[in-house]
């Protein structure tokens, strides 16, 4: 590669992170997690934000690297700074939930929202979560249930379980038990176990 002070073109910093991931996908050469890192890094640190998402990835699972928590918020917030919905999403994990067992003081909805409304299904179901708790949002069951549909609608178990729960209470939706029926066993089918359990005891009864 080339030396640090050298202006790469888009096509060459593009090169570079098709080559991190063929190391890291096996793709005409072997499969190495330490070589796939340094040229995703190198790409990363030229303003690539899939670079910078996924050497946030490989921070955060200690793949070719040692695991270092703050170095992959780092990365996921340079790429979340480019718009990157994945970036985006997992900036808004790292706020929401924290790392290394500490509670940030700010939250991640607006970072979920981003994401979200970008298409990213993990993002929407996070979002109606935030939006059902009143975290980091005004609380709207309404608002909830829209990004719990969302998310279903591309098959997320977890959505399909939670709207399953919405119906049968009438959280944020007129109660229904056929609805709640419908999502328990679109869950269930997507192998979400609260779901397959719930389902054998309601056809057991």
């Amino acid at each position: 590669m080339k030396k640090e002070n050298t202006v790469y073109s888009e096509k060459e910093i593009q090169d570079i992170y098709d080559m991190g991931v063929n190391y890291a996908k096996g793709n005409g050469t072997e499969v190495s997690y330490e070589k796939a890192f340094e040229y995703l890094k190198k790409a990363a640190d030229l303003g690539h934000p899939k670079a910078q998402y996924n050497v946030g990835v490989f921070y955060h699972e200690g793949m070719g690297v040692k695991r270092d928590l703050q170095m992959a918020f780092f990365y996921f917030n340079k790429s979340a700074d480019q718009g990157h919905d994945l970036g985006l999403y997992m900036v808004g994990c790292y706020l929401a939930e924290g790392f290394k067992g500490e509670e940030f003081v700010c939250d991640g909805a607006v970072f979920f929202q981003q994401s979200a409304d970008m298409g990213n299904t993990e993002a929407q179901y996070n979002l109606g979560v935030c939006f059902l708790t009143g975290n980091g949002v005004d609380l709207s069951e309404k608002e909830a249930i829209r990004y719990f549909l969302l998310a279903a609608e591309k098959g997320h178990a977890e959505a399909l379980y939670k709207l399953d729960i919405c119906y049968f209470h009438g959280v944020g939706v007129e109660a229904s038990g056929p609805e709640a029926i419908s999502y328990l066993e679109k869950a269930a089918d997507l192998d979400h176990k609260e779901a397959k359990e719930m389902l054998e005891h309601i056809r057991s009864a």
